[in-house]
């Protein structure tokens, strides 16, 4: 599993440990975040957070979209 430590101040890395304890670091991040997204990467999820924010998204307006219509279908005289 990739893990991301705060190596030294500023300075995140991703990595991970082998079965020994022996740290292997792959790459170092200015920004938490970064480095947090590139873990993420790694561990198998290739979809960036924000593209998943976006997908939630567009699925809660779809699902609003849906209610209001359905809403307006139930009106009197609608």
């Amino acid at each position: 599993m990739w893990v991301y430590i705060n190596s030294e101040p500023g300075l995140w890395t991703v990595g991970f440990y082998s079965p020994d304890g022996k740290w292997n670091p792959e790459s170092d991040w200015g920004m938490p975040d970064k480095a947090a997204d590139r873990v993420h990467y790694l561990n198998g999820n290739n979809d960036t957070r924000i593209e998943h924010l976006e997908s939630v998204l567009q699925l809660a307006q779809e699902s609003r979209i849906n209610e209001l219509e359905m809403w307006r279908g139930n009106r009197p005289g609608g």
